[in-house]
């Protein structure tokens, strides 16, 4: 036992080195638009109105509560709580969502075991290394933003929702309930997850009733417990909910369904999609945005284990109902965006992991000793923290900016690209490039991407007309946005320097018409003077 319990902790060490190393270093890489334009500014009116009592003005929308909560905590521990957008802040919000997401490997690893059983132990374990170590997760652990935390606490919250009704424990119930108001408390949703948690646990009740009544009593007295805790969890941290709920619900019924319902501008597979990308968008997102070695047997894990034997087959059953409701939600919702799918992350993962650990058992059984070693060594290089870890290294730290590789399409043609990467070395080109006027100010215009150059550099918004820099940003070309207004600002005058990130450009800077045209008066000045110089010598001659 002591040997099993030192093995368990080493794996957890294991698991939460590697998921912190990869996410918790250089989080001032990027700033996602909406972290700069909308978060951080929600963030400092939510704690400015819980100091105040003013426990309204704690509703900022979606609700984005623990992004709030633990940003908020996180910049006044680093004395960075401040309107002024700077990289001391990016890193100060950033990191808290970094540690929620990293713990999410090793707590799989512990949650999974608990539920499959100790001789599970390497379905567990590969499934918090392939979590660790996932471009997409690990992408979206390092940005200020809702998706890693309401994927995180809803991802942990169906693993105790699992256990809870595999095992009938009041400690799962319990830690379900509480994991749930966190997901809802993060983004509405978690709701969707809630309510298939809920749908599991009232199924399981059902069926064990003929068998077992006390057993159905006991599963329908823990999910009263789940609502219970999940209810209370959410409104103790949300004073805006405890001290007027009814006028908070209204606000999330009346607003939320509002942001939702006019879509999005999106591009999937070479096509412009003025307001719903539809599936086609979740279908380049699961191409472009899976590893290989994920995605390829997360597919082979539905035909293997939906109707098969066994706790893994009955854990990732249970497991997709929890998240069907989720994607009934995202597929028939009017915006949809990449990040949408990330909540589906974990039980890919999951499901991979399944498939992979099966195949490495079939190995041992198959093949002598000799190749069976050989198979495992291969198995743990490539699927393990080794390879994975060795291409994180490669793509850090611009993990975001990753994709697979996909038969016939490059990234930028068949998905969206761009969230704010490569704005940060715009910012530093700019500063270093200088204005004709020393101590003035650049304006700049980008589009809607302008904003994210905030921590980086001092400068003006400007329109179009009136730039000194026009900067060209690859989310705003793939979907032709304002394609008239970027030509006219920069007349046909080539790019002054492109911003390249896995070999795709990312953001190109053009000469603005007003620095062009200031550009253009000092080399038609140099011109004169050259030319009264020449007289001038020519008349001395």
């Amino acid at each position: 036992m002591r040997r099993r319990g030192r093995l368990v902790a080493a794996i957890f060490a294991l698991l939460l080195f590697a998921a912190l190393a990869a996410r918790v270093f250089d989080l001032d890489a990027f700033v996602n638009i909406d972290a700069v334009s909308r978060w951080h500014g929600r963030t400092l009116k939510f704690w400015q109105a819980a100091g105040r009592g003013a426990w309204r003005g704690t509703f900022q929308l979606h609700p984005g509560v623990t992004l709030m909560w633990l940003s908020g905590a996180s910049m006044k521990l680093f004395g960075a709580f401040s309107r002024t957008f700077s990289p001391e802040t990016l890193r100060a919000a950033t990191l808290p969502v970094a540690i929620v997401g990293a713990l999410v490997a090793p707590l799989t690893f512990l949650l999974l075991r608990k539920l499959l059983g100790p001789r599970r132990t390497v379905e567990a374990a590969l499934a918090g290394a392939l979590i660790a170590t996932e471009p997409f997760l690990v992408a979206h652990s390092r940005t200020m933003h809702l998706d890693m935390l309401v994927t995180a606490f809803a991802w942990l919250a169906a693993l105790a929702g699992a256990i809870t009704v595999r095992r009938g424990t009041r400690g799962a119930a319990i830690a379900a309930g509480a994991l749930l108001g966190l997901a809802v408390l993060s983004k509405l949703s978690g709701s969707a997850v809630a309510v298939g948690v809920a749908l599991w646990i009232g199924v399981a009740a059902i069926t064990r009733a003929r068998s077992s009544p006390r057993g159905a009593l006991r599963l329908a007295a823990l999910l009263a417990v789940v609502t219970l805790v999940a209810v209370s969890t959410a409104a103790l941290l949300w004073p805006s909910l405890l001290f007027h709920p009814s006028r908070t619900i209204a606000r999330l019924l009346e607003k939320v369904p509002g942001v939702i319902d006019r879509g999005h501008s999106g591009f999937a597979w070479g096509r412009v999609y003025a307001k719903d990308a539809g599936a086609a968008l979740y279908g380049a997102t699961l191409a472009f945005r899976t590893s290989p070695e994920v995605l390829l047997p997360a597919i082979v894990a539905l035909p293997l284990f939906l109707f098969a034997r066994g706790t893994p087959a009955f854990a990732l059953r249970g497991l997709l109902l929890c998240y069907a409701p989720l994607l009934f939600a995202a597929l028939h919702g009017t915006k949809k965006l990449d990040r949408y799918m990330l909540p589906f992350y974990p039980l890919l993962c999951a499901a991979a992991a399944f498939t992979l650990a099966a195949a490495w058992r079939l190995a041992r059984r198959k093949l002598p000793p000799g190749r069976a070693a050989l198979a495992s060594a291969i198995t743990v290089a490539t699927f393990g923290l080794g390879g994975r870890a060795a291409r994180l290294a490669m793509v850090h730290p611009l993990t975001l900016a990753w994709c697979a590789p996909v038969p016939g399409w490059r990234c930028e043609e068949g998905i969206l690209l761009g969230w704010g990467e490569g704005m940060k070395e715009v910012a530093r080109w700019i500063a270093r490039d200088g204005l004709s006027e020393p101590g003035r100010t650049p304006k700049v215009w980008g589009g809607l991407y302008t904003v994210t150059l905030t921590p980086w550099l001092r400068f003006h918004r400007a329109r179009s007309q009136e730039a000194d820099y026009v900067v060209r940003y690859i989310s705003e070309a793939q979907r032709k946005r304002q394609v008239r207004q970027f030509r006219r600002s920069i007349g046909g005058r080539a790019p002054r320097h492109e911003v390249r990130i896995e070999g795709r450009v990312y953001a190109a800077i053009y000469d603005g018409p007003v620095r062009a045209a200031a550009l253009e008066r000092k080399q038609r000045g140099a011109a004169e003077r050259s030319q009264d110089r020449a007289a001038k010598l020519r008349k001395r001659r």
